[in-house]
């Protein structure tokens, strides 16, 4: 009886060691998502920018892959603002995403083609011409 009870406690004392290295690896979260256009079609090449107040360097940035995903991870839990940007594009924006310790966030973007807003300006004097 008394080796049951020892084997028992060594049990309970390995889980309990067991669950604690796991709680203190898991001290990050994570965020990935997708940029599409506004048909649903991937869009490679969007440059993804999150930052946060609170993050190391002030901000991190992907571009997604071929078929428009992005990851990033070893994040800090903490408020993050995030957005997708890509020549030609309306940019969009997420604010006040919360990120929790553990956690994957999803976030999808939907990209609508931008408009041409571009301006020249012309400065210039018209010649002098003596008669």
């Amino acid at each position: 009886m008394k080796e049951f009870k020892k084997a028992i406690v060594l049990v309970l004392a390995l889980g309990l060691l067991w669950s604690m290295s796991y709680s203190q690896s898991r001290v990050t979260g994570a965020l990935e998502g997708t940029a599409v256009d506004d048909t649903g079609s991937a869009l490679p090449g969007v440059e993804i920018k999150l930052s946060s107040p609170d993050m190391i360097g002030g901000s991190r940035s992907r571009v997604t892959d071929a078929e428009g995903k992005f990851r990033f991870v070893g994040l800090q839990p903490g408020t993050y603002s995030v957005e997708a940007s890509l020549q030609g594009f309306t940019p969009q924006r997420s604010e006040g995403v919360r990120l929790f310790v553990g956690q994957t966030l999803i976030i999808d973007f939907v990209l609508q083609i931008g408009t041409l807003q571009e301006a020249i300006t012309v400065t210039g004097r018209a010649p002098t011409i003596d008669v």
